[in-house]
């Protein structure tokens, strides 16, 4: 019993919401952070739609805000323009990436070559502990939407569809799934229809169903339809962009939630995942 104690103590002490991992992030932002923090800062920020689509992420800002030198900052946008989540225009700087209507649906096009087909190989080998803990994804997608959070809603339905492709454990595939997902995240926030609803919890729910019963056929099926909604419910015309306060809008972001800097230092990742 003593060692299971000491086990429990050691867990409440590393929680990220404890006194000590408190103390831990604030001496974090005390300290410069790693091109990693900056980088999962900033794609946070774009991925929650903190930063809409077609927001220009000024170097000098970036330098300011994270305390480190441009050329650090340039390292960042150079690999958030490698995987198509920004852009790099010559003279003018860096902007989050603003997918075109023709884009947008190359994307969708892309994915409904890849998801369903990825689907069915899942639940050809997904485990019970796999299947829980998709289960858990689910229920956190639940909980945002009771708390009426719509930004982590987008970013918990993308992390059920990377929780998916990891079952297969391709890393390959789940490098491209995870380009395509951001993707389509930035094309919600540029085209998503008013009230509408981009990644319903229950078709996530139904999808986990029939993985659990091994029904291969019935969750490629699934997941096209689920696909399918996604895209009913953008209206791909060409719009504006929003202004936002680029500054304030990161330094929000690390002030809210302290964790993110913990979660973000170089440590080992439990079961192997970086996200």
């Amino acid at each position: 019993m003593a060692g299971t104690n000491a086990d429990l103590s050691l867990d409440r002490k590393c929680s990220p919401k404890s006194p000590a991992m408190t103390q831990v992030a604030n001496m974090a932002r005390r300290l410069p952070p790693s091109d990693a923090s900056i980088y999962k800062q900033i794609y946070a920020g774009i991925m929650e739609h903190y930063l809409p689509p077609g927001t220009k992420l000024t170097e000098d800002a970036l330098a300011q805000v994270f305390k480190v030198s441009r050329t650090r900052v340039r390292t960042v946008l150079l690999r958030l323009a490698h995987e198509n989540i920004a852009v790099l225009q010559k003279n003018r700087g860096a902007f989050v990436a603003k997918p075109s209507v023709k884009e947008a649906r190359d994307v969708f096009a892309a994915r409904r070559l890849l998801d369903p087909g990825m689907a069915t190989h899942v639940a050809e080998r997904i485990s019970p502990e796999q299947v829980a803990a998709l289960r858990r994804c689910i229920a956190r997608e639940r909980a945002a939407h009771r708390a009426g959070d719509h930004r982590a809603m987008i970013k918990l339905s993308a992390d059920f569809h990377l929780e998916l492709a990891a079952v297969l454990g391709n890393e390959a595939l789940t490098g491209f799934l995870r380009e395509l997902v951001s993707r389509t995240s930035l094309i919600i926030a540029v085209y998503e229809r008013p009230g509408a609803s981009s990644c319903r919890r229950d078709e996530h729910a139904r999808l986990v169903d029939l993985l659990a019963k091994g029904e291969a056929n019935a969750v490629k099926e699934a997941m096209r339809q689920h696909l399918q909604g996604i895209d009913d419910a953008l209206m791909l015309v060409n719009l504006g962009t929003p202004k936002v306060n680029l500054r304030r809008v990161l330094r929000e972001l690390s002030w809210r939630r302290p964790e993110y800097l913990y979660e973000w230092t170089e440590r080992p990742v439990a079961k192997g995942r970086l996200d």
